[in-house]
C-alpha cells in the first residue's frame, strides 16, 4: 500500500481534514485572544494599574478579583505584606477570566479522540467488506481490510501528532 493509495482513502481524506481545520482553527483562535489579553495586560500596567482602571479594562476585571485578595493582606501603615504575590497571580487568576482555560486544556485530547474514532471508523470499514467464500474473495477482501487499517492508523497518528503541537503551542 502506497502514499497514493492511503491518500486516495476519502474517508481518512475527511478525517485528516477535520482535524486540520480543529486544529488550526483552534490555534489561531488562542494565539489570537493571547495576544490581545496579552496587549490588555501591558496597557494596563503602562497606565500605573491604578484601582479606577482596574474597573475601566476588561484585562483589570480578570485580575481585580486576586488583587483585592491581595490588598487585604496588606498591613498598614506601610502597606507591606509577607504574602507571596505569586500565590494570588496565578495563571488562572491573570488569564482565566478572559479564556476558558478548562476548555484550551482539553483541546488535545479532544484531537486524541477524533484520531481514535478515525481508527474505529477505519478498522470498521475494512471488517465489514470481508469475505471468506473463496480463496480470491480472501485476497480482495484483504486489501479493502489494509486500506481500512491504513484509514485507521493514518488518522490516529495524525491525531496524537496534532495534539502534541498543540499542547507545544498552548504551553
Amino acid at each position: 500500500m502506497s502514499v497514493q493509495d492511503i491518500l486516495s482513502d476519502r474517508i481518512l481524506l475527511v478525517f485528516l481534514g477535520i482535524l486540520f481545520l480543529y486544529f488550526t482553527s483552534h490555534l489561531a483562535w488562542l494565539l489570537w485572544q493571547s495576544r490581545i489579553l496579552v496587549e490588555k495586560i501591558q496597557d494596563f500596567l503602562g497606565r500605573g494599574g491604578n484601582e479606577r482602571s482596574f474597573e475601566e479594562d476588561s484585562a483589570g476585571k480578570s485580575l481585580s478579583r486576586a488583587w483585592t485578595r491581595y490588598q487585604q493582606t496588606f498591613l498598614e501603615p506601610q502597606n507591606k505584606t509577607e504574602e507571596e504575590a505569586e500565590a494570588y497571580f496565578t495563571e488562572s487568576a491573570v488569564v482565566g477570566g478572559a479564556l476558558n482555560l478548562r476548555y484550551w486544556k482539553a483541546v488535545p485530547n479532544l484531537l486524541v479522540g477524533i484520531g481514535i474514532l478515525g481508527t474505529f471508523v477505519g478498522l470498521t470499514l475494512g471488517i465489514s467488506g470481508f469475505e471468506t467464500q473463496s480463496v480470491d474473495s480472501v485476497r480482495t477482501s484483504i486489501e479493502g481490510l489494509l486500506s481500512g487499517m491504513a484509514t485507521a492508523f493514518v488518522s490516529s497518528i495524525a491525531g496524537m501528532a496534532l495534539s502534541l503541537t498543540f499542547n507545544i503551542f498552548e504551553k
